[in-house]
């Protein structure tokens, strides 16, 4: 079907599909700003440090159990055909569960022993152990989570995330407001929930399952998808080392005050991750059915990371007026953290944008490389950094790992699918944001609603330069023109 549309079709699909997978996504982000004054009522900095290491182990074992399986149906699903598909399906995810369920049995054994080791202000039991199972039930949702999105099901996607926000939120609500069960409870009503919605998600794959496969089903996959485990592996406990330094160096509640900036700048990751789950479905199809694969996914790169841009920008500026406007004192030290997590994240999605390539070629075995070299750049700069300059050191580190992620996989990346980078294009985009947030940033008055007003102008105008780089002078004034004919 997409070997049939043109470029201004292509755009119109891939924007129409981001749309639609944001609104639930950005609704539920949205929901739980709403419902930040709640828990910040009945939880200290101290608890959201519990909260933030539980969390984090959490996203650490999520890609070690799924072994990056699910990443192999996403990208072979329109390769195969359409009465082997379901044994292909069956074979992985029946792989990925079992290993998932055995690993995280292990762990559950050997967890009290192995905590101490890691993290020295939170302990194992109760915090860690519940974030080990959410681990496991939230592995059973990537499976049919990637069929969804490869199979362009959006309504099916939403709903789910969704209902799996409301019954999070209504669960950790009752067990921390009504039963004043602090971190212990918020992290008791998440393991509920991923074990509730878990089963919905099992039933849609196996909606999807044929289990009467051969080896074949599976091993075919794994010769694509075996080198990109260690890569899971290695990105699930990169993010790991910063709260390990952290753990040693500060308070648990700047390190609360830490992880609840983190919070506030994947405010602006939600944006990348809206894209990322439209991009990639987008870009294997489009390699899969077109011969312009590569001149596509060069021009797409850059809308997709000057899209990123305005969140970027509102996200960093306008934080500071958000945590204000909740009005508790006890948290307004979180925003000194949130531009420099933006930062990180916006660099990491340069990853995402303009680093496909070796599963495009279905080359993977330099995966591993990516990760590896990204991780020795961490704990080498946190080693240095964090005993100096506490959480801001590790907050350089992190910047500067993710600078060498993204020039390593991309430089890989070209090698296995050349194409274009329009660096040229890109650097004018950067430059008008950097721009725009330094002068946001010096808007102090007295006024919280000025600022934001302020703000806000210079976020207007920073877009608009944006969109007049990127689609050229005279498309830009044609825009006007008919923008200024309209409302005539």
């Amino acid at each position: 079907m997409y070997a049939d549309l043109s470029t201004r079709e292509l755009f119109r699909r891939f924007s129409s599909n981001t749309v639609l997978y944001g609104l639930s996504l950005v609704l539920t982000r949205a929901g739980w700003v709403l419902l930040l004054p709640l828990y910040w009522s009945a939880l200290s900095p101290a608890d959201y440090g519990i909260i933030g290491v539980a969390q984090l182990l959490q996203a650490v074992l999520v890609p070690v159990f799924s072994l990056g399986l699910h990443d192999s149906v996403q990208r072979l699903y329109h390769e195969w055909n359409a009465e082997e598909r379901p044994k292909h399906v069956a074979a992985l995810w029946t792989a990925s569960v079992s290993m998932s369920l055995v690993l995280c049995a292990v762990l559950d054994v050997l967890g009290a022993r192995l905590a101490p080791y890691l993290f020295v202000q939170v302990p194992y039991e109760p915090y860690l152990r519940l974030a080990l199972w959410s681990a496991f039930f939230v592995n059973l949702a990537l499976f049919s989570l990637a069929l969804l999105r490869i199979r362009e099901d959006i309504k099916i996607f939403s709903w789910l995330t969704i209902v799996s926000f409301a019954g999070q939120a209504a669960l950790t609500l009752y067990f921390v407001l009504g039963r004043g069960m602090g971190p212990y409870g918020f992290l008791l009503g998440a393991l509920i929930s991923a074990a509730l919605i878990g089963i919905a998600h099992i039933a849609i794959v196996l909606r999807e399952c044929r289990f009467r496969f051969r080896r074949a089903h599976l091993t075919g996959p794994l010769r694509y998808g075996l080198p990109t485990v260690p890569t899971a592996i290695l990105d699930g406990t990169a993010s790991l080392f910063d709260r390990y330094f952290l753990d040693k160096y500060i308070s648990l509640s700047q390190l609360g005050l830490y992880n609840l900036g983190n919070q506030f700048g994947s405010a602006f990751n939600l944006f990348n991750q809206v894209l990322k789950t439209s991009w990639l479905p987008f870009i294997y199809r489009v390699v899969s059915e077109r011969q312009d694969g590569p001149e596509i996914l060069s021009r797409f790169a850059v809308y997709y990371l000057a899209l990123l841009t305005f969140p970027a920008l509102g996200v960093a500026l306008l934080s500071r007026e958000l945590i204000e406007l909740i009005g508790e004192p006890r948290f307004f030290g979180v925003y000194e953290f949130v531009p420099a997590f933006v930062l990180i994240y916006y660099i990491q999605s340069i990853a995402a944008a303009m680093g496909r390539g070796m599963d495009l070629a279905k080359r993977t075995a330099m995966w591993p490389i990516v990760p590896t070299v990204a991780i020795l750049t961490s704990v080498a700069a946190l080693s240095v950094l964090v005993p100096q300059w506490g959480a801001y050191g590790a907050l350089v580190a992190l910047a500067l790992a993710a600078c060498v992620r993204v020039f390593v996989q991309v430089g890989i990346s070209m090698y296995h699918y050349p194409r274009a980078l329009l660096l040229g294009t890109l650097a004018k985009v950067w430059a008008i944001a950097l721009v725009a947030f330094f002068a946001g940033y010096q808007a102090q008055f007295a006024s919280l609603w000025l600022n934001a007003f302020i703000k806000l102008a210079l976020i207007t105008l920073a877009a608009a330069a944006v969109l007049r780089v990127i689609v050229g002078r005279q498309a830009f004034e044609s825009l006007l023109r008919f923008r200024n004919g309209r409302y005539s």
